[in-house]
């Protein structure tokens, strides 16, 4: 895993001591500032090949981040209503439901160092294609899924399996395939997909993203976007994928 840890400078009120200007891999968890050490040595004890970045915003965390203009504007974060009285900035609805988040509970949330534990750290895990990312890896994804043993056609005509196929797109467009083959066996249902359909004359489209499928019944849903695959020329699995 290749976690990169956003950070920005903070006051001393919050232990932030160091501030790196450019984004580098450490050598070691001893170059992070102190109040990010032992939440990253208890990462790297259940992850001992992680790999942490320090990536540095440049932005002050009072002045360019927790100002109205910016993560404190009206509107921009909000929780629901039915949250605890502290997370909340007022009960007034911006939403049905929804009210503006507190800035003690925006700070907690945007703060990485209160999720360095072997679960919430992928959040920041590099999306980035990683030559330690293999065919192997994409495999237990989608083991479990309609996409486990199938083989698909690529654009050269050859006859590849899906993790094969997730691999392959992502080293060519430099993105990892463990997100690809995550994002849609979290778009499609584990045994059955609704990537094409035999209606709206839209039969022999693919959309394994769902990218521009939204409406307010499914069979709108289905048709928007397969509509979108038509035009986007995604004839193929491959060509969608």
């Amino acid at each position: 895993a290749v976690t990169l840890i956003s950070s920005v400078q903070m006051t001393s009120v919050f232990g932030a001591t160091k501030n790196v200007i450019q984004t580098r891999t450490l050598a070691d968890i001893e170059d992070f500032p102190m109040s990010y050490r032992k939440g990253l040595e208890k990462v790297k004890g259940t992850f001992p090949n992680a790999k942490f970045i320090l990536y540095d915003t440049g932005l002050d965390w009072y002045k360019d981040v927790l100002t109205e203009e910016n993560e404190m504007k009206y509107g921009r974060n909000l929780i629901s209503s039915e949250s605890p009285a502290s997370w909340k900035q007022s009960s007034r609805e911006v939403e049905p439901g929804w009210v503006q988040a507190s800035q003690s509970i925006v700070e907690h949330y945007m703060d990485p160092r209160n999720f360095l534990n072997e679960k919430d750290v992928f959040q920041f895990m590099s999306l980035a294609y990683d030559d330690s990312q293999t065919v192997e890896g994409t495999q237990t994804i989608l083991d479990r899924t309609f996409m486990a043993s199938r083989k698909i056609e690529d654009l050269d005509g050859n006859m590849i399996t899906y993790a094969e196929a997730f691999w392959k797109a992502g080293k060519e467009t430099g993105v990892s395939p463990y997100l690809l083959a995550c994002r849609v066996r979290q778009e499609q249902s584990p045994n059955s997909s609704m990537i094409s359909g035999d209606f709206y004359n839209l039969s022999g489209y693919y959309n394994y993203f769902n990218i521009g499928a939204y409406g307010s019944t499914t069979n709108k849903i289905l048709k928007n976007g397969l509509t979108y695959a038509k035009n986007q020329g995604w004839d193929t699995p491959y060509k969608s994928i």
